[in-house]
């Protein structure tokens, strides 16, 4: 099961290149909604979705994100109900943190939200309560 949605809160931003749907996008240095670096990127603005852009050769894009609320996200590896998310790549999908949270490997961790349903591995649609916190790991 992915999840349901809840639709608290949505905003339409800016976005220097096209972003699809259902992932994490951040701040970019511009100002408009960007995918994120890398695993573990600061400056969460949002989960996608509608994909969006602008009539065809225009640019800024357009996209809707979700920024309170529960959303659909796109697991980057095996994910349980409950577990504490991040963003895991450049590709703006999400893995669970939870071993490095028991671990405590004195790190800061950008925790997006928690896992409202589970995946097996990576690539599936999972639900994730929006909840953004910096967490000490």
């Amino acid at each position: 099961m992915t999840g349901r949605q809840i639709t608290i809160l949505d905003v339409t931003y800016d976005a220097a290149a096209p972003v699809g749907q259902y992932v994490a996008c951040v701040a970019g240095a511009d100002g408009f909604a960007a995918l994120p670096a890398g695993q573990n990127a600061p400056g969460f603005l949002g989960v996608s979705v509608v994909q969006g852009s602008g009539p065809a050769g225009t640019s800024p894009s357009r996209v809707s994100l979700r920024k309170l609320g529960i959303v659909l996200v796109v697991s980057n590896g095996a994910v349980n109900f409950g577990d504490h998310l991040i963003i895991a790549s450049a590709a703006g999908d999400v893995m669970s943190v939870e071993a490095q949270i028991q671990a405590g490997t004195n790190g800061l961790l950008n925790v997006i939200g928690t896992a409202e349903s589970s995946a097996a591995g990576p690539g599936q649609l999972i639900g994730m309560c929006i909840s953004p916190q910096v967490v000490p790991a």
